[in-house]
Order: structure tokens, then sequence, then C-alpha cells
């Protein structure tokens, strides 16, 4: 994690204003970097087992993407998302 990832994180949109003090030094402690590795392992295995929930929603669901956004692509995730709940909205 550098100035980089942090930049790209909110590409295109400049990095908000709030976050651009955040200390990064804190991400490399050896603790946090080891947290950021198990929660990283986890990730695709957690999406895989909660998106086969998906139909289960009850509640009102908007999904919200932008035409710029550079990690989770309308076409690609948005509308995907939206199909496979089945009753959501696509803002």
């Amino acid at each position: 994690v550098g100035p980089g990832a942090v930049k790209a994180s909110f590409s295109p949109a400049p990095v908000s204003d709030k976050f651009a003090d955040f200390p990064i030094a804190m991400t490399l402690r050896p603790s946090q970097v080891r947290a950021t590795a198990a929660d990283t392992a986890m990730m695709v295995p957690g999406a895989i087992a909660l998106s086969r929930r998906y139909n289960e929603l009850k509640l009102p669901v908007i999904v919200m993407a932008g035409a710029g956004d550079r990690i989770a692509h309308v076409g690609e995730h948005a509308k995907r998302l939206v199909e496979d709940v089945g009753r959501a909205e696509l803002r």
C-alpha cells in the first residue's frame, strides 16, 4: 500500500481530502500486513459463499456504479449483481 494504491482506489476521482492525511505507514506494520493477508485469502471464498445467497435478500437493494470506476465495472460487475439479486435496482 502506498500513494499509488491510494490514488488508484479513488480513481478517476481525486483522493478525498478526508483520506489525504491517512498515515500510510500504519498499513505497513507487521500485524496489519498479516491481517490484510488473512482478509485477502478469505475474500474470494467468502464472496462465493455469500453470492449463493443473493436470492434470499428480501430488502430493497440499490447498486450504485459509475461509468468511470476503474475497479468495479458497470457492465461486468454491477449489472451482473443486479441480475443475480433479482430485485435490485442499478443507478
